[in-house]
């Protein structure tokens, strides 16, 4: 009986130019594999493993490739008859919320009105996630206080960034978890060294960092560090912007935006309700747009699990509705070499750096 070959529902083939990548993402892991892994995969769930053999005759090389694939538990063998027994996934994306996530970037000040009023607004969106981003330092009575505000509400996951401040160890920012056990992580910039302390009692982790994050210019580098292997994030940048899509923020002027370091903002929090702000015309314009739309990022074989950046970019393409398509100007990675690089010593990047004028 012949036998065919195709990977498990959860596993995902996705091509780039030079190489090719297995998501897993049930596991939450990537494998690169050479991009004839594509044709292989296709011939053998379509003509069967042994069809597939005599017409790429090459038993040496298919067999490393079917050796791989079952090592890791990407795939299995199954027969003509079981066939309709292994429907692919939906892709499709969507949720109930207006907005899934938000983004509140922040210094040290004490008028806690400011978080109260984006806090009365939350149930209406139906924010889950949140982002709090301190860019000055701050005590823990501030940030206390600061997380009272956010108590009612349909929250879930918090993360706070935090700048780093001695007195605030690990031990005593650990108290966070116990006293909200939304938030699911804490990162610390502009700290002495890079480690990260894992908290046993929580499961979770506290992230310490050299990088400094001075205003929200710094934001938007792309990196292999902040990739997800999730089926949530796999879904929605099939046809969704990675960063985007169904966000709203209000940076430390009390301005909303799409993003803090987008230019444009639709009002402030103190004049403008962040529900009026999303109704305006130009709120939504990136949502939809996908790295399968994005300039180089479209031939990247880490266009669904990588994040995105609109706000800066290499401002070279724009498509016919007037959206700028440039490959994130903070993204240091070559999909036709496969090679990454720093991306603010790269010379066709200067241009671009000059006119922003960002942090690096």
């Amino acid at each position: 009986m012949s036998a065919f070959f195709k990977l498990y529902t959860n596993c995902f083939l996705v091509k780039g130019a030079h190489r090719s990548l297995i998501i897993d993402i049930q596991r939450n892991q990537y494998f690169f594999v050479p991009n004839a892994f594509n044709e292989v995969i296709a011939m053998s769930s379509d003509i069967g493993v042994e069809e597939t053999r005599s017409k790429i005759n090459n038993n040496k090389i298919l067999n490393q490739y079917f050796n791989f694939l079952e090592k890791n538990d990407l795939g299995f063998y199954y027969t003509e008859q079981e066939r309709e027994n292994f429907p692919e996934m939906d892709l499709t994306w969507d949720s109930p919320f207006k907005i899934s996530n938000m983004i509140i970037d922040t210094d040290a000040r004490k008028d806690y009105n400011f978080y109260a009023k984006i806090n009365a607004e939350f149930t209406k969106l139906g924010v889950y996630a949140l982002q709090i981003r301190f860019l000055e330092v701050v005590d823990m009575d501030h940030i206390l206080g600061v997380l009272s505000e956010f108590k009612k509400n349909r929250l879930r996951h918090i993360e706070m960034v935090l700048k780093y401040k001695k007195e605030l160890t690990s031990k005593k920012l650990s108290r966070l978890f116990g006293l909200d056990p939304r938030i699911d992580s804490i990162s610390v910039h502009s700290s002495p060294k890079n480690s990260i302390i894992t908290i046993p009692k929580f499961e979770k982790k506290i992230f310490f960092s050299q990088t400094k994050f001075l205003s929200a210019s710094c934001c938007g580098v792309i990196s292999h560090d902040f990739f997800a292997t999730n089926l949530q994030h796999f879904t929605e940048s099939q046809k969704h912007n990675s960063c985007l899509n169904r966000k709203i923020s209000v940076d430390k002027d009390g301005n909303i935006k799409n993003c803090p370091s987008m230019s444009q903002n639709f009002g402030n929090i103190h004049t403008t309700t962040l529900e009026e702000a999303l109704q305006h015309k130009d709120f939504k314009k990136y949502w939809m747009l996908s790295k399968n739309e994005i300039e180089t990022c479209k031939n990247c074989e880490f266009r669904y699990i990588c994040t995105d950046c609109r706000a800066y970019t290499e401002r070279t393409h724009t498509n016919k509705e007037g959206l700028d398509t440039s490959k994130p100007l903070k993204c240091g990675y070559d999909p036709y070499t496969g090679v990454w690089e720093e991306w603010s010593t790269n010379p066709l990047k200067q241009k671009a750096i000059k006119h922003y004028e960002v942090i690096n």
